[in-house]
C-alpha cells in the first residue's frame, strides 16, 4: 500500500517476476570513497582479553566434563583445568579494564543488567564465571592438601555453575563481534561464536597439554589430551573453512587478502595453529609414538596460532570498516 494524494491509499501493481531483487545491484559506487563506518579502537589489549578469556571459560568446561566422567585418571586434568580457569578468570578482565578509556569506572559495566545488550551480558557473566571458579578453585586446593572428600564434593558441584558461565565466556565475544556493524565481523555473526568456541577448547587442550607435561602427568592423561586436541583443531578447521567462504561469498575478505595480515591468517593462524598441531597428534595418535618435545611444539603452535587468529580479526574489521566497498556489498546483499 502507498498513500495517494489527499490520504486516499492505493494498491502497488503486483510484481511480474516475484524472483527479482528490490533494490538494484550493487556496482561498487561509494560516496566519494570515503569509509561509511568509524572503525572500531580494539587493539592488543582486547585481543590479549579474547584469549586469556576464552582459554579459561574453556578449561574450565573440559575439567568439569572431565570430573563428571568419575574416573580417577583425569584427576591431573581436574586440577588443571581448574586452575587454569581461575588464572585466566582474574588475569583477562585486566586487560579488558585497561582498554577503556577511563579504566577506574570499571564497575559502570555491572551497574545494570539488560539482556538485549550482549556487552551487559558479558560483563555479567564474567563477574559470575570468575567468582564461581574463584571458589572452585579453593575447595580444589583443599581437596589437594587436606585430602577430603567433602571439600572435591564441593568442587564437583560449584564446578557445574562456574562450567556454564564459562561456555559463554568462551563464545559471547563472537556474538558481541557479530552484533557491530564492521562488514567482516557482521557478515559472519553466526559462525563468529562457534569459531571462537572451538579455537577456546583448542587453546585449553594445549595449555592443559603444556601444563601435562611440567608435572609428569601418566601417558594415559597424555593419551586424552592428544584425541582432545585432534578433535577440537579438526572442528576449528571446518569451522574457519566455512566462515572464509562466509566472507568471500559477502565480498567482504579484501582485508585478510592484504600482504601482513593474509600472511599471519594463512601462515599464522591456519598452517601454525592448525594445520600443524592437526598432523603432529596424528601422526601421534596413528603411530603410537609419542614425543615430548613434539607434542610440546604443538601446544605452543596452537597457542600462538590462536593469539594470532584473534589479533587478525580485530584488525581485519577496523581494516574493512575503513572500505567502503565491503561495507555497500554487505548491506546490499542484506
Amino acid at each position: 500500500m502507498e498513500r495517494a494524494p489527499y490520504g486516499r491509499q492505493r494498491e502497488l501493481p503486483a510484481a511480474k517476476n516475484n524472483s527479482q531483487p528490490l533494490a538494484p545491484q550493487y556496482r561498487g559506487e561509494t560516496y566519494y570513497d570515503l569509509p561509511a563506518l568509524k572503525p572500531s579502537h580494539y587493539g592488543q589489549l582486547v585481543a590479549s582479553y579474547l584469549f586469556i578469556g576464552r582459554l579459561a571459560g574453556a578449561s574450565q568446561v573440559i575439567a568439569t566434563v572431565a570430573d563428571l566422567c568419575g574416573s580417577e585418571k583425569n584427576h591431573s586434568i581436574v586440577r588443571a583445568g581448574r586452575y587454569v580457569a581461575i588464572g585466566g578468570a582474574l588475569s583477562g578482565p585486566l586487560f579488558l579494564v585497561a582498554d577503556l578509556h577511563t579504566p577506574q569506572r570499571w564497575y559502570n559495566m555491572l551497574r545494570i543488567f539488560r539482556r538485549t545488550s550482549t556487552m551487559s551480558i558479558g560483563s555479567w557473566t564474567l563477574g559470575i564465571f570468575g567468582s564461581m571458579s574463584a571458589f572452585t578453585a579453593g575447595a580444589q586446593f583443599l581437596a589437594d592438601r587436606l585430602k577430603n572428600r567433602t571439600y572435591r564434593r564441593a568442587a564437583r558441584v560449584l564446578a557445574l555453575p562456574a562450567a556454564a558461565s564459562g561456555a559463554v565466556v568462551a563464545t559471547y565475544t563472537g556474538t558481541l563481534l557479530g552484533a557491530t556493524s564492521t562488514p567482516l565481523w557482521a557478515s559472519a555473526s553466526r559462525l563468529l561464536p562457534a569459531l571462537f568456541g572451538a579455537s577456546a577448547a583448542a587453546t585449553s587442550t594445549a595449555a592443559l597439554s603444556w601444563v601435562a607435561h611440567a608435572t609428569g602427568a601418566p601417558p594415559g592423561t597424555m593419551r586424552r589430551l592428544e584425541r582432545l586436541a585432534l578433535i577440537t583443531a579438526g572442528a576449528e578447521l571446518l569451522i574457519s573453512s566455512a566462515i572464509d567462504r562466509q566472507w568471500e561469498k559477502q565480498h567482504v575478505a579484501t582485508p585478510l587478502k592484504c600482504e601482513l595480515v593474509g600472511t599471519a591468517y594463512r601462515g599464522g593462524y591456519k598452517g601454525l595453529g592448525i594445520i600443524a598441531p592437526l598432523i603432529i597428534n596424528g601422526l601421534s595418535l596413528l603411530t603410537r609414538r609419542r614425543s615430548r618435545r613434539l607434542s610440546i611444539a604443538a601446544a605452543v603452535a596452537t597457542l600462538a596460532g590462536s593469539y594470532i587468529m584473534r589479533s587478525v580479526i580485530l584488525a581485519a574489521g577496523k581494516t574493512s570498516a575503513e572500505h567502503p566497498e565491503d561495507y555497500f556489498h554487505f548491506t546490499n546483499a542484506r
